[in-house]
Formats: C-alpha cells, structure tokens, sequence
C-alpha cells in the first residue's frame, strides 16, 4: 500500500480496504508493518508499505483472495494483449 509517511516496523494499523468491484465490499483489519521503502514512481512521493494481516474475518480473507487473484488475471490478460500488438 501506499502511505504519505514513512511507517516504522512492526507498528500496528487498523486498514479499511474497499476494492473498486461489484458487487461493493469492505473490509476492515489489523496488519503489522514489514517494511517501508520510499516509492520508486517519480510521479508519487510517499512511501510502498508492505503489510502482513494479523486479524481478518475469513470470509472477508476469501473474498479479497478471490479478487486479488480475478485483478491478476485481468493485468495478465492485458499484458498479453500488449505484447501481441507490439509483436505484430
């Protein structure tokens, strides 16, 4: 995840995620800091936070594993899609 702060490791944070699907879901959770780098984009500033979740309802765990996996296939597909007209 993205933060405008440099977060220190092994803080604490109570997320809220809502990913951008139909139908709509929230999720709320507890996650534990691994690491912060500063972002490598020259467009952003702020920091890439790497989160490891230590509290989350299971059916709430299984509907962000289904949509994680579902927006991977979607950059996937897009990817090759990319490559195919550039290849032609």
């Amino acid at each position: 995840m993205l933060s405008a702060q440099k977060l220190k490791k092994e803080t604490i944070l109570e997320l809220s995620i809502e990913p951008t699907i139909y139908p709509p879901m929230h999720v709320v959770t507890l996650g534990k800091v691994i690491r912060t780098n500063s972002t490598r984009n020259k467009e952003m500033s702020g920091f890439e936070v790497s989160v490891s979740f230590t509290a989350i309802n299971e059916d709430d765990r299984e509907k962000l594993i289904k949509y994680i996996f579902k927006r991977q296939r979607e950059l996937i597909s897009s990817r090759k899609k990319l490559t195919i007209l550039f290849e032609t």
